[in-house]
């Protein structure tokens, strides 16, 4: 979800679909069932934007899109994507966790 704040409202909400989010038996072969994705696709898909706010992301993910200029911020699961980004404009949000996807 894409929000775009003014004067403290949700001006707009935008839902942009991630292609990448599902995992194929060819997948499975390939990369011992991780999914093969483009991490370029995320910076692109989200380049306008100023933030990604988000419950968890791997480290490769995170690098492309702060090398893309996004800050990139882990927030508590317990928000809703609204909350969470009018904290954020507000400047107020407190992130989560700094571990990225919580992988071991």
């Amino acid at each position: 979800m894409v929000f775009d704040f003014e004067q403290g409202r949700a001006r707009s909400c935008e839902i942009r679909i991630n292609g990448q989010a599902i995992q194929s038996a060819l997948d499975e072969e390939r990369h011992g069932g991780r999914f093969a994705h483009d991490h370029g696709a995320f910076a692109r898909l989200l380049g306008d934007c100023g933030a990604v706010l988000c419950g968890g992301i791997g480290h490769g993910a995170r690098q492309v899109l702060e090398h893309a200029g996004l800050k990139v911020l882990i927030v508590d699961s317990g928000l809703a994507p609204e909350e969470a980004a009018r904290a954020f404009d507000e400047g107020v949000l407190q992130p989560g966790r700094s571990d990225g996807c919580g992988c071991p």
